[in-house]
């Protein structure tokens, strides 16, 4: 159970808690399903946004940091949502971007870089915040800017050059070249 998740049952009990720490899940539920990701296939979008709206939070909270118990609350439940917030269009993003063939296997690699973020990130993390640092949200913000960029940097599913193909005889012999025999 996180600090947040206590303070929240201590002060409004287990059933708010989890109404409370819902309520973003919800409302990204809603801009995704209104803002039209499935229907108009705009994954890339609905990826790169949340984010860099997490990020940004991770980057207030930390300018914010004498701030009140009530701003950082709301920020890092904004950033979490953020974050979480664009795995489904990303997943469903990936077989648009790769040949049926190679899609499995590049999910499976980026679950396990993900997993292996998951476990050298939090060192990292824990490692920045040694006693009471605010240097981690900055560490987050920036991680999170850059999966934003790269994300926002991927080209588009019709727009990626041809396979070159083998030149044939005819081709070659309509574009002048032929072959001296």
């Amino acid at each position: 159970m996180s600090v947040v998740s206590g303070y929240l049952i201590a002060a409004v009990g287990y059933r708010w808690m989890f109404i409370i720490e819902g309520l973003p899940a919800i409302a990204w539920a809603f801009v995704f399903r209104i803002g039209g990701s499935d229907r108009r296939a705009h994954r890339r979008v609905f990826t790169w946004i949340p984010l860099l709206i997490s990020a940004l939070c991770f980057a207030v909270s930390y300018l914010t940091r004498g701030g009140t118990f009530t701003t950082s609350f709301i920020l890092l439940i904004i950033a979490a949502a953020g974050m979480y917030a664009p795995y489904g269009p990303y997943f469903a993003y990936i077989p648009k971007l790769l040949p049926a063939a190679d899609a499995a296997p590049a999910v499976g690699m980026i679950n396990a870089f993900g997993a292996l973020g998951g476990f050298v990130g939090t060192y990292i993390v824990g490692a920045l915040g040694w006693g009471t640092s605010a240097v981690p949200f900055v560490f987050l913000a920036a991680c999170l800017f850059a999966a934003a960029l790269l994300m926002f940097a991927v080209r588009r599913p019709g727009r990626t050059r041809q396979a070159a193909r083998p030149v044939s005889a005819a081709d070659r012999r309509d574009a002048g070249h032929t072959r001296a025999t």
